[in-house]
């Protein structure tokens, strides 16, 4: 999910195979994709993103210019203002993030594309839970590895990102500073690589569960982290596992914003006007913090 630049909320549909946008008026439409599942063929010029059968869409960023870009499984996809949707990296199956690295990004194996991000240059980056790596399209439109060794695992921080192993990163942000953050899920850590290109534990130790609030994120457990949103200096997480959302504050302490840690497959129909604390948060996945300071978020909790 995320933010575009009128101001709707774009969301890609897994299981129904499409895009779709959320006005600001609150009007749900199709901006992409058939809603029957495919892998067709896109020619050089592009086609129609109304009339592409996605495979597996899940991660989506607003690219600032009035598009998007949207990862289809082992596709990055490009849909620009006039709904004109390109292939920009992808195409083949693969779980080795070194292969391919230098050459044209549409020539590159994926594993599964599941979040992408802008970067303040205008690179594009994008995170691959199936090869455990973040990697970069260049401007010139080849390849390049920014985290991730391809081998699942956690072998420490204060390393550079490109020796650092990681266990299905989930979502990737840049903050104000260019530095760019990762949701390290099944590590569970919320981590950040440097202008130096190190990286770094900013919340989560490692292991499963729940902690008090108010402990340093560096000590708090942080189960499963899959999406997150900056909200002014703080970092808004939606922590899948613990079914809550959690709060890295300013001052580097992690505290619960919403959810009582129950989950129900069964989604709630009316939301209570009680404290948010008690409220149900089956699986948050992604999130958003809008404008006006509400937070958005989704749930995967079928």
């Amino acid at each position: 999910m995320t933010l575009a630049d009128d101001g709707s909320l774009l969301f890609a549909a897994q299981d129904g195979y499409t895009v779709d946008r959320i006005d600001p008026n609150g009007i749900l439409s199709r901006v992409a994709g058939t809603g029957s599942p495919g892998l067709g063929p896109i020619g050089p010029e592009g086609i129609p993103a109304r009339d592409h059968s996605f495979t597996r869409p899940i991660g989506i960023t607003a690219d600032g210019q009035g598009g998007y870009y949207v990862g289809d499984f082992i596709r990055l996809l490009h849909v620009d203002r006039a709904g004109v949707l390109t292939q920009i990296a992808g195409g083949t199956y693969g779980v080795n993030p070194l292969v391919g690295l230098g050459g044209p990004a549409t020539a590159a194996p994926v594993g599964t594309i599941r979040s992408i991000a802008v970067a303040p240059d205008g690179t594009v980056v994008f995170a691959d839970g199936v090869q455990h790596a973040i990697k970069r399209i260049e401007l010139d439109g080849t390849i390049s590895l920014v985290a991730g060794t391809g081998v699942g695992g956690y072998n420490g921080d204060g390393i550079p990102a490109t020796s650092a192993r990681l266990l299905e990163p989930s979502h990737i942000a840049f903050d104000e500073q260019g530095r760019l953050w990762l949701s390290d899920r099944r590590n569970h850590r919320l981590r950040m690589i440097d202008a130096a290109g190190i990286i770094h534990t900013m919340a989560g130790t490692g292991f499963t569960g729940v902690d008090p609030d108010g402990l340093p994120a560096t000590q708090s457990r942080l189960q499963e982290p899959y999406g997150f949103a900056f909200d002014g200096d703080t970092v808004v997480i939606a922590s899948y596992g613990a079914h809550r959302l959690m709060r890295l504050r300013a001052d580097g302490t992690l505290v619960t914003l919403a959810g009582d840690g129950t989950f129900s497959n069964v989604p709630e129909t009316t939301a209570p006007l009680a404290d948010p604390l008690d409220t149900m948060v089956s699986g948050p996945v992604a999130v958003v913090v809008l404008p006006s300071g509400s937070i958005v978020w989704t749930e995967w909790n079928a």
